[in-house]
């Protein structure tokens, strides 16, 4: 039919045969034929274009030289079925072109014999799928992706048609889910959901296709006895498809509540923390709250404790004063710690004569408690709104400063009362008993007048003793009673005691003045004593003669660990350490005086 066409248009055989060959040479395909050796008869320019060959290459290579070997065993025997049976092969083989680039194929295999079933050529048409095969590959990888991606979700997901139907479900644990498969697979929400979750989904849903956009919601349920509280977001997933993606949010909620206490309480005494008082203030900072007062609270001597029983007691002194105030103030009371040892109350609907006398019980029931021996101590201050032109800022400062007022006199009666009850607690644990005190007190004035020391300078003589090893009340007991030798450890340990009696004393006004002969009162006058190594009159005069006493105490009255030693023993001693731990003048000085004692 088709030469029928052609000869209808003046077309000839040969112009005819001209024709189909460019049709074929400029085919979309790779088109070859080949006799039996693999010879090649003809190929067209794609396959030339392909696999980067031209022409004249055609008579200086075969079939088998552009297959790749992996290739060669399943083109020989689909060549063999079709040169056998005459059938159509199927080929998918990798060529090599002449760049050695390799070239992936698909097409037909067929034979054309003539009359005597002699082989004319074998012809092939391939098509070029390389990019079509890598295409699929990366398919394969973004879906293997993909599906790890959602293997990765421990969240569960459920996949609904656009009518509101479960089609289907993933769950990396099938008992995470909120029913059984056979409860809720097939079926419409309305069939398996309560009624409110499935309004709320079928809302939802009709919104995600209206909009293409994705949708989130949260809603509580009952499962298995327990409330939970589920977010679901909606996501496209596909034509008419949604994926909801489930999760258990309950214990994250928890924990939100809880970091949110956390922001706005106060670790150690649970109570507002000072940022979050500021928002709580701004809400009854109104008309309908006046008056409004304000206390301001300082725990009296809070460093001192620090320094003498250390943070842990400084600590269980702050949360019982919390504890007082919480006890003592009304529900709609607002109470914080306002600093590290301050405390602020704002009471709202209270006037000054009630405010007055919130506070003054609060003082009182602080000084009953006692921590460690020692009574809690409060300086308070007191402000009151009662118009809403007054700023709370300002009547708070000026609480603050009605504070520091009081403190100025309760401090002062307080840390001398607090460092009393740490001699009475040192006295109780250690051999700093009374009695070694007056001792030590009696032969350092017999020193102080024999140097003509003024008597502010006895006196000061006098509180240096006092409070010469009050820094042994943070030292563990233990060690204060032990009667073997101390351990080169224990022996550091023991060290500390005259520097956190130089804390002590320092964080006392009345004693301050004292601090560094407390401090240096284990000096030796070679430079070898501790804890700055100071040398000869380096060392404070008082902190030497304070030294002297003490060794004297300790040789004539004995210790459960060394009996007491005779007069002659112990002014051998001062004179073997004369100018190596004692002061050599004051050694000479006080050896005279206990000679004229007899």
């Amino acid at each position: 039919m088709t030469d029928q066409y052609y000869n209808k248009h003046g077309k000839s055989t040969r112009e005819m045969e001209v024709w189909y060959k460019d049709i074929v040479d400029h085919a979309f395909d790779l088109i070859q034929c080949v006799d039996s050796e693999g010879n090649f008869i003809y190929v067209n320019q794609t396959w030339l274009s392909t696999l980067k060959y031209v022409a004249e290459d055609i008579d200086h290579i075969t079939l088998w030289d552009v297959i790749h070997p992996d290739s060669m065993e399943h083109l020989k025997a689909v060549l063999k079925q079709v040169l056998t049976s005459e059938a159509i092969g199927k080929v998918e083989a990798v060529f090599v072109a002449k760049d050695g680039t390799p070239v992936l194929v698909e097409g037909n295999v067929s034979a054309k014999f003539d009359v005597n079933r002699r082989l004319i050529h074998i012809c092939s048409i391939f098509r070029d799928v390389t990019e079509c095969k890598q295409m699929d590959v990366s398919m394969q990888k973004i879906e293997a992706e993909k599906k790890a991606l959602l293997d990765a979700i421990p969240d569960m997901m459920f996949i609904f048609n656009k009518d509101g139907y479960f089609i289907d479900y993933k769950a990396e644990d099938p008992s995470q889910l909120l029913l059984n498969p056979e409860q809720f697979m097939e079926k419409h929400v309305t069939e398996a959901l309560p009624p409110d979750l499935a309004k709320l989904t079928l809302d939802s849903l009709a919104q995600l296709f209206k909009s293409n956009k994705s949708k989130h919601f949260k809603y509580q349920l009952e499962i298995a006895g327990e409330q939970k509280l589920l977010e679901t977001c909606l996501v496209p997933c596909g034509v008419f498809r949604a994926l909801a993606i489930v999760r258990d949010i309950t214990e994250c909620k928890k924990y939100e509540s809880e970091l949110k206490l956390l922001s706005c309480r106060d670790q150690l005494t649970g109570l507002y923390n000072r940022y979050y008082l500021g928002e709580k203030v701004k809400r009854i900072d109104t008309e309908k709250y006046l008056p409004i007062s304000i206390i301001m609270a300082d725990l009296n001597g809070l460093k001192l404790v620090n320094d003498s029983y250390g943070y842990h007691t400084g600590d269980e002194m702050l949360e019982r004063v919390a504890e007082v105030l919480t006890r003592n103030c009304r529900k709609d009371d607002l109470i914080a710690r306002f600093g590290g040892d301050e405390f602020v109350l704002y009471l709202p609907r209270t006037p000054e004569k009630i405010a007055r006398k919130i506070s003054e019980r609060i003082e009182k029931v602080c000084r009953k408690e006692l921590i460690k021996g020692v009574p809690l101590s409060l300086s308070t201050g007191l402000a009151v709104k009662i118009s809403a032109e007054q700023k709370l800022a300002d009547l708070l400062r000026k609480a603050e400063n009605s504070m520091h007022r009081d403190k100025l006199t309760e401090s002062r009666s307080s840390k001398n009362a607090l460092v009393s009850s740490l001699l009475q607690t040192l006295a109780a644990i250690s051999f700093e008993t009374e009695a070694h005190t007056r001792n030590m007190q009696h032969a350092a004035k017999k020193i102080g007048e024999k140097l003509d020391l003024p008597p502010s300078e006895l006196h000061r003589l006098w509180l240096v003793i006092t409070l010469h090893d009050i820094g042994k009340i943070n030292i563990p007991e233990e060690l204060l009673t032990k009667k073997e030798p101390l351990s080169s450890a224990e022996r550091e340990i023991m060290k500390k005691h005259c520097e956190i009696g130089f804390r002590v004393a320092k964080a006392t006004e009345n004693f301050a003045h004292v601090a560094e002969d407390i401090l240096a009162h284990h000096e030796y006058w070679d430079g070898s004593g501790y804890p700055h190594g100071l040398k000869g009159e380096e060392i404070p005069l008082l902190a030497r003669i304070t030294a002297i006493v003490d060794a004297y105490e300790v040789m004539s009255n004995g210790r459960s660990y060394k009996k007491a030693m005779s007069i002659s023993e112990i002014v051998a001693e001062f004179q073997s350490c004369s100018g190596t731990q004692f002061d050599p003048d004051l050694v000479k000085l006080f050896l005279s005086i206990i000679e004229a004692d007899g």
